[in-house]
């Protein structure tokens, strides 16, 4: 039995700044009072298509430092006479991919740059991601056949413990196909073992102990009970 596990996608967003003296503001002890505007775009794509939101955290020097905006343009616009080093934070469309920061310097000098941070955004591995960030991700499907190599056919013929035969085992892989693409993760994350080269999540019922078979049949029977 095997499930693909997905893999981490990097985006390069931009985020631009712009600022500019305010003659008509006394300075602060000399220093000139400067508007800014910082926003996060994306740099050959349309950043609503995957960014639900975007969270400036600023220095705490400012009235509710951390500033949220839900909706495009992803921008805010402050004035202040000092440059400090933020953190912003995106959130995504697609809610099972955890938000990910990275820091940005508000410099004053040139008055106008643009940075471009690469992000690791790791959806999680058994959700259909395509449609939300355009990578090509595995599809949560899981293969319904155990494959029989001379080998699986040799253990299929070796003890199997009394309390699991044949059709009890063909039983329990029904349930397993049967779980939510998370609750596999969750059962499988004790008794599988990882393949480096193809990322696949791998294991056969017919190689684990009478616990391990107990207890993944328990999961099972509690999970269809919800």
């Amino acid at each position: 039995m095997s499930q693909r596990r997905g893999k981490a996608i990097k985006k390069t967003v931009c985020v631009s700044t712009d600022s500019h003296i305010l003659a008509e503001e006394p300075p602060h002890e000399s220093f000139p009072i400067r508007e800014w505007t910082i926003q996060v775009l994306g740099k050959d794509e349309d950043i609503q298509q995957y960014v639900s939101k975007v969270e400036f955290k600023l220095h705490e020097s400012f009235p509710d430092p951390n500033r949220v905006v839900e909706k495009a343009p992803f921008a805010i616009t402050e004035k202040g006479w000092g440059e400090f080093v933020m953190d912003i934070v995106l959130h995504f469309v697609d809610n099972s991919a955890p938000p990910v920061s990275f820091k940005h310097e508000l410099h004053f000098n040139p008055e106008k740059y643009t940075k471009f941070p690469v992000l690791n955004i790791k959806p999680n591995s058994f959700e259909i991601a395509q449609s939300v960030f355009g990578e090509t991700l595995e599809s949560p499907s899981v293969d319904a056949t155990m494959a029989v190599t001379p080998s699986s056919k040799k253990r299929k013929r070796l003890e199997v413990p009394s309390v699991f035969n044949d059709e009890d085992m063909e039983s329990l892989k029904k349930k397993l196909e049967g779980l939510q693409a998370g609750d596999i993760l969750e059962v499988v994350d004790g008794v599988a073992q990882v393949d480096e080269t193809s990322e696949e999540l791998k294991f056969d019922l017919y190689t684990l102990s009478h616990e391990e078979l107990a207890k993944l049949w328990t999961f099972c029977l509690s999970k269809n009970k919800k």
